[in-house]
Parts: C-alpha cells; sequence; structure tokens
C-alpha cells in the first residue's frame, strides 16, 4: 500500500510503478485520528509505503503514518529525473518530468482516445 498526501500524487505513483499487487491512497492533505484508524486497517497484511512529497510537510507526514503503522517506509519522489532538469518535490511533479524525458502517451495530433479528437467546426 502505497499512501501519498494528494490524490493527484496517489495517482502519479499508480502512473509510474504500474502495479496491479499494491494500493495507492490519499490522505487528502490531513492527517487526523481518523485517516490514522483507517489506514492502519488498510495496513493489515501489507507492506505500506509513505509516498509523501520531499518537504518538511511530507517528512511530518511521514511520522504521523509510521505513529498510526510502525513498519511504514519512506518512498521519497526523486529530487530529479535523469535527462531532465527540473527540481521535483512530489510524485506528479516526477511524473510530469518523466514524461517530458520520455513521452508516455502518444504525439498530440495522434489521440488516443476519442474525447482527444479536435472538436468540428462550427457550422
Amino acid at each position: 500500500m502505497v499512501v501519498c498526501e494528494g490524490g493527484l500524487d496517489a495517482l502519479a505513483v499508480a502512473e509510474i510503478e504500474n502495479r496491479t499487487d499494491t494500493i495507492y491512497v490519499s490522505t487528502g492533505g490531513g492527517f487526523g485520528s481518523e485517516t490514522a484508524r483507517a489506514l492502519a486497517g488498510l495496513a493489515e497484511g501489507r507492506s505500506v509505503f509513505g509516498a509523501f512529497d520531499a518537504d518538511a510537510a511530507g517528512k511530518t507526514l511521514h511520522a504521523r503514518l509510521v505513529n498510526a503503522v510502525p513498519a511504514a517506509q519512506r518512498l521519497a519522489p526523486p529530487r530529479q529525473i535523469a535527462g531532465s532538469v527540473r527540481i521535483c518535490k512530489d510524485w506528479l511533479e516526477v511524473l510530469n518530468a518523466t514524461k517530458r524525458t520520455r513521452p508516455l502517451r502518444p504525439p498530440a495530433d495522434t489521440p488516443s482516445h476519442p474525447s482527444q479528437a479536435p472538436l468540428p467546426a462550427p457550422p
């Protein structure tokens, strides 16, 4: 189980890892007693990783996770992706930097989904 601060970070780690045996959850930016209790319940029988931001707030949230799930390990985002000059503080920034160095989707002129196709010109 990978625990992130925000939902977009959880989705970013899921896309980067591309695993089917892992659940990705978000604290929604907070970490009260109900969140701690819920995470402790979800953690039963699982390895747990705190994928919080690479800053002081991320360290604080990871400490709270360890209080709720003592075996939780830190999975901090890398500060920089090879081939990118961008400094990353969270997993969404890592995903974006990764896409800039090696695109994960088709070029913009070839829609990968019908919703991405250009709209017809108005009559």
